[in-house]
């Protein structure tokens, strides 16, 4: 004789994400969007900042280079 058996189902449900509201998924957007917003920001202003910094050294070394190309020729003059 063949015997049969049944298989129990499983006790445990399917996982079923918590519920949220509406106002609390808008929430979570804002904070979401208000995090990334504020390091594109400053990664923005850092590379704002990086190249008005390198602008200026620019504009000192041009100065210097002038500055000492005119300055041997003043001196021979008034030799």
């Amino acid at each position: 004789m063949a015997t049969t058996t049944n298989a129990s189902p499983p006790s445990k449900g399917a996982y079923q994400r918590p519920y949220k509201t509406r106002l609390q998924r808008r929430e979570q957007a804002r904070r979401k969007h208000d995090e990334n917003s504020d390091h594109k920001f400053l990664v923005r202003a850092a590379v704002g900042v990086g190249l008005l910094i390198l602008l200026a050294i620019g504009f000192a070394l041009r100065g210097l280079a002038d500055r000492q190309e005119t300055t041997p020729a003043a001196l021979e003059e008034g030799r």
